[in-house]
């Protein structure tokens, strides 16, 4: 942290740069907010965690909305990098860092999806129009661009895992909004479960407003509920409830079969004034710590070898594309470049064992592409043969 306060940076656009890099690699999402402006010219500039602020309560109570609000995002993040220009240095300098979060971080193998983190950078969108340009049609464009961080092998498998992180991106982002009038329930289920279970929940909660208790029995070993429907006195259903073990037990037996809790025992839950679920009916397969201790998975919580190699080609892939940008512009620089590449690829060929030099292959075939513009090899013409006897020097006509 007092590394980062001692920093200096030459525009406003290195300091967001670094500042997006960083919350990458810890798992959170920033955006731009205020600015000081003097003499009509950006003199301050705050940068906060996305998590920033609250939502105002009117866009959850909107009575003509269709859709289901959104998960809320904010919840009052302090996390900001505040950053002033220095007239004596002519640079911004950083005045204020702070790192403390409220909510829990992003996992970085999701850092990804993240709004900041989404974006296509500048060589992709330069190599996407120079395709556009010579005719390439957009899912070829796409395509090419797929096989640079590794194809599609195994697109199945590769699809289920992007849909599973991408649910579980979900779960761990935002807090949905309360709907029930069980709100205290509500919000328990939802630190809980993951967000599609959340959902079926959700339903259950809202049909037991629609149940009320109408007896109440106790045996020795437990207490049984009469619930029923109102205005519906022949539909009764039986929800025991045994102390000891804290079970609950529907007669519907749907906690038996999908594992999630009827609107019967809910409707007894709110009957018995529980604000949070009891641990017999959540089922770990539903949670949002279900990978936890997996062996399959590596402490990031992805699988260990095809992401790791995958995000190493996509890395180098990215690098790649800037020096190509930025490389060609000049010749020196174009020289440079080469020969770095060149001293890398020795390098990595020698540790791995292949000591196949190619330096003088490479500069002679640069050469020969800037002077001529083509690297095709010359060929002399074979002798014409005969189709019918195949000798050399006679065709069919001249066969004596």
């Amino acid at each position: 942290m007092k590394n980062i306060c001692q920093l200096h940076f030459a525009d406003l656009g290195l300091a967001f740069k670094f500042y997006n890099s960083y919350a990458k690699t810890r798992g959170f999402s920033v955006r731009k907010s205020r600015s000081r402006i003097v003499d009509e010219k950006v003199r301050e500039k705050t940068y906060v965690c996305s998590c920033e602020g609250h939502r105002l309560e009117k866009w959850n109570h909107m009575k003509n909305r269709v859709r289901e609000p959104k998960p809320e995002t904010r919840c009052g993040c302090m996390s900001k990098l505040h950053v002033i220009f220095n007239v004596v240095t002519e640079s911004w300098v950083v005045r204020d860092f702070c790192d403390e979060h409220n909510h829990e971080l992003v996992v970085p193998k999701l850092a990804r999806m993240l709004r900041s983190h989404k974006k296509m950078t500048e060589p992709d969108i330069s190599q996407m129009n120079h395709m556009k340009e010579v005719g390439i049609s957009m899912p070829n464009i796409f395509g090419s661009l797929a096989s640079q961080c590794g194809g599609y092998e195994n697109r199945c498998l590769s699809y289920m895992r992007h849909r599973e992180d991408l649910a579980d991106f979900k779960s761990s982002t935002g807090q949905p909004v309360m709907q029930t009038h069980f709100q205290q329930l509500e919000r328990s289920a939802a630190t809980i479960y993951t967000r599609q279970i959340f959902v079926l929940f959700r339903s259950m909660l809202n049909k037991a407003s629609t149940l009320k208790v109408i007896y109440e029995e106790e045996t020795s070993s437990c207490k049984i509920y009469q619930v029923s429907k109102f205005y519906k006195p022949n539909m009764i259903w039986h929800v025991s409830f045994h102390g000891e073990q804290d079970e609950f037990k529907c007669s519907c037996m749907r906690m038996d079969s999908i594992g999630i809790p009827c609107s019967h025992i809910l409707a007894v839950l709110g009957f018995l004034d529980i604000a949070e679920l009891p641990k017999s009916l959540v089922l770990r397969r539903w949670t949002r710590k279900t990978k936890e201790g997996i062996s399959g998975y590596d402490d990031m919580g992805g699988l260990m070898e095809d992401s790791l190699a995958i995000n190493r080609r996509a890395c180098l892939a990215h690098w790649c594309k800037q020096i190509m940008n930025e490389g060609c512009l000049k010749g020196d620089i174009f020289n440079e470049s080469r020969d770095a590449l060149v001293n890398i690829l020795s390098c990595i060929r020698a540790h791995s064992g292949d000591n196949n030099m190619m330096e003088e292959h490479a500069e002679y075939m640069y050469e020969d592409l800037a002077k001529n513009g083509s690297t095709e090899i010359e060929t002399t013409r074979k002798a014409k043969r005969c189709s019918y006897c195949r000798k050399g020097g006679i065709t069919l006509l001249r066969v004596p």
